[in-house]
C-alpha cells in the first residue's frame, strides 16, 4: 500500500513544479496527495492540479475558517463548485471554525458565529453530495465542530492537525471519525502523546505543506514526502511495524474518502 498525504496546500506557489513534488513523494512512497482548497480561487487551482496529476492528486474543495473576508456569496459559490465537479472531488475541505483569528483579536465574536453558520451550510452540502469533510478546528474549536458535524452526520470526517482536549479526542474517535497528525509528531510531545492515545484505526497522516516545521525539519521546505518519515515515527510510538502503519492509514484514507455512494472513487483516483 502507498502512503497518502491527507492534507497539503498544493496550490501554494511553493509547489509550482507539481510534477517534481509528485516524483519526490513517489520516491518516498507517498503516492497520493489530498490537495486542500481554501476558497473559490484556491479550489479552482486545486481542480486544475488534479487534472494535471490525476493519478497522484485528490482534490478537496473548501473555505478556510480563519479568513476574515469569507462571505455567504462565497459559501454558495463553493457549494456550486462541489456540485459541478462532484466526480473529481474527494472531500469538502478544508472548512471548519476559527481559532487563531479569535486568539489574536483579528476576528470578532460575531464573525465567528457567522463562520459557525457557514460550517452548518457547507457540511449540509457535503451530506447532500455524499462527501466527507476535512475540518480545521484547532484546540477548543474541535468540540464545537464535533457538535456541528454530529447534527448533519456526513459520510466521514477528519479533524486535520488535531489539537483538541483528550475528552474531545476520545469523543471524535468514539464517533468513528479520524484525526490527522503532522511531522510535529517527530519532535513535539503534545503530538507524540496524541499518537500514543489515538487508535491506529482513527489515525491519518499529513504534511499540511507548505507549513514549516522545526526539529529535524528546521530550514527544510515542507513536502508530502515527509509523510514517510512521519509514518516511521508513528510506528515507533505505537510499537508496530512501518508496514502496519502504512496499511492502516491507507485503509483509513480509503474508508474516509471513498464512502460516498456516487462520484469520486479513490481506487480509480490513483
Amino acid at each position: 500500500m502507498p502512503f497518502i498525504d491527507t492534507h497539503c496546500h498544493l496550490d501554494h506557489p511553493a509547489y509550482a513544479d507539481l510534477a517534481a513534488v509528485c516524483r519526490q513523494g513517489e520516491q518516498a512512497g507517498v503516492e497520493v496527495i489530498v490537495a486542500a482548497g481554501t476558497g473559490l480561487a484556491s479550489n479552482q487551482r486545486t481542480l486544475a492540479l488534479q487534472q494535471q496529476q490525476p493519478a497522484h492528486v485528490w482534490a478537496a474543495l473548501g473555505l478556510h475558517p480563519e479568513r476574515l473576508d469569507a462571505s455567504w456569496e462565497e459559501v454558495e459559490a463553493v457549494l456550486y463548485q462541489l456540485r459541478e465537479h462532484r466526480g473529481r472531488v474527494a472531500a469538502l475541505g478544508e472548512v471548519g471554525l476559527p481559532h487563531y483569528a479569535l486568539l489574536d483579536g483579528s476576528m470578532t465574536d460575531e464573525q465567528a458565529r457567522q463562520h459557525e453558520a457557514f460550517l452548518h451550510a457547507l457540511v449540509k452540502g457535503a451530506v447532500d453530495l455524499g462527501l466527507p469533510v476535512v475540518l480545521h478546528a484547532p484546540h477548543a474549536a474541535a468540540a464545537k465542530a464535533l457538535a456541528i458535524v454530529r447534527c448533519h452526520e456526513p459520510s466521514g470526517v477528519v479533524f486535520h492537525w488535531h489539537k483538541g482536549s483528550p475528552e474531545t479526542t476520545a469523543a471524535i474517535c468514539d464517533a468513528g471519525y479520524f484525526v490527522s497528525v503532522t511531522p510535529e509528531v517527530c519532535y513535539r510531545e503534545r503530538d507524540r502523546e496524541l499518537v500514543r492515545t489515538v487508535p491506529l484505526r482513527n489515525l491519518l497522516l499529513e504534511s499540511d505543506g507548505p507549513w514549516p516545521y522545526g526539529g529535524e525539519f528546521a530550514g527544510q521546505p515542507t513536502t508530502p514526502a515527509m509523510v514517510s518519515r512521519l509514518a516511521t515515527e508513528v510506528g515507533r510510538l505505537k510499537g508496530v511495524s512501518l508496514e502496519e502503519v502504512r496499511n492502516a492509514v491507507w485503509e483509513n484514507a480509503r474508508h474516509l474518502f471513498g464512502r460516498g455512494e456516487t462520484g469520486f472513487d479513490p481506487v480509480a483516483g490513483r
